[in-house]
């Protein structure tokens, strides 16, 4: 019988940032963006491409992300971004851009395995 090889693999760091604060009372100033109203974005720092996240209707994703689905829809997209090279330059080129960072605001990051091409 003849042995598979596995595939190879390397892993890369994603950073997923909320740019809204959490206000320590639970409390909302007016006007003041909160999780719930503020996009996540996600930066693939080996790629050098920040992307804001999208779900399936291309709407913004916002308010609780769990860090096991943020690691699938980045894997989803690194793959997506290396398959195709004028996607990933042309969001190299032109980057998601953060309307602000506030105090509190959330950052996680994720090492995620993708295939040595």
């Amino acid at each position: 019988m003849k042995k598979v090889p596995k595939p190879k693999v390397k892993n890369v760091l994603v950073v997923f940032i909320n740019p809204a604060g959490v206000q320590q009372d639970g409390s909302v100033p007016e006007g003041m963006p909160t999780r719930e109203t503020q996009a996540w974005f996600v930066y693939f720092a080996s790629l050098g491409v920040i992307l804001q996240a999208v779900n399936r209707n291309n709407e913004p994703i916002m308010g609780y992300w769990d860090i096991a689905d943020a690691g699938a829809w980045a894997s989803s997209m690194y793959a997506q971004l290396v398959a195709d090279p004028e996607y990933q330059a042309e969001c190299r080129n032109n980057p998601a851009t953060l309307p602000a960072v506030w105090d509190g605001y959330k950052m996680m990051s994720r090492s995620i395995p993708v295939p040595i091409v």
